[in-house]
């Protein structure tokens, strides 16, 4: 069972009690959080309270489960959503799920076009992401958006790489941390192992800025926490 079936299974209650056990066996050496696509069918502020009362500290933010589009969420409903967070107690860790919406959404493609219209709108979540809180990490899983299409997956890693080298230095400048999550082959073709993360960000990033890192958890299928 992953923690998305978990967490509507069990509910709250006995995910909180799930958490006090994973926070002892750690001796409370780390702090939990959850993306808030588990609780899509709620309004923001009552998933926040579900997220704090199943013992999360932190919320990461599927921003589809805010609008279509980045461009749609204006600087008002961003402090909103920042006062509804610290209200209810919970930390915002980041974004996740970053490419879902909008659909033409594709970082690797051979269409060029759609490549560069598709970094620079990474470029407004980045935005997004500093809005929402301080130090946010934006986890760049999105295994369709960012597969082999019309290309082979050496060509599709390459695309990544100069994608996450065009972008860096602004998510240095926003305070923003980028997190390239290796992911399984059945998902998608394209950065599978943590070897292979480490070398994209290598080549592409790191050396511009100190804002990457690699996300450490074993590529799964399932809904996982962060850990911070």
């Amino acid at each position: 069972m992953n923690r998305r079936t978990m967490l509507r299974t069990l509910g709250a209650g006995l995910a909180s009690l799930w958490l006090n056990a994973l926070h002892a066996a750690a001796g409370r050496r780390f702090k939990y959080s959850v993306c808030n696509e588990v609780f899509e069918k709620l309004e923001f502020a009552p998933a926040c309270k579900a997220i704090r009362e199943a013992g999360y500290a932190g919320i990461e933010i599927a921003p589809f489960t805010l609008a279509e589009h980045a461009d749609e969420i204006s600087a008002a409903r961003r402090r909103e959503l920042q006062d509804i967070m610290r209200s209810e107690g919970v930390a915002f860790v980041g974004l996740h799920w970053l490419l879902l919406t909008p659909k033409w959404l594709h970082v690797t493609t051979a269409d060029r076009a759609v490549r560069e219209k598709s970094w620079a709108y990474f470029l407004k979540l980045i935005d997004l992401c500093a809005d929402l809180g301080d130090k946010g990490i934006m986890v760049l899983g999105s295994p369709k958006q960012r597969a082999s299409q019309g290309n082979s997956p050496e060509e599709a890693v390459k695309h990544l790489r100069d994608g996450l080298a065009s972008v860096a230095s602004h998510a240095g400048d926003r305070g923003v941390t980028i997190a390239l999550e290796p992911l399984a082959g059945k998902d998608t073709d394209v950065v599978n192992t943590l070897d292979q993360a480490v070398g994209s960000s290598r080549r592409s990033t790191i050396r511009r800025s100190s804002r990457c890192l690699i996300f450490t958890t074993p590529p799964t299928s399932g809904s996982r926490s962060m850990l911070w």
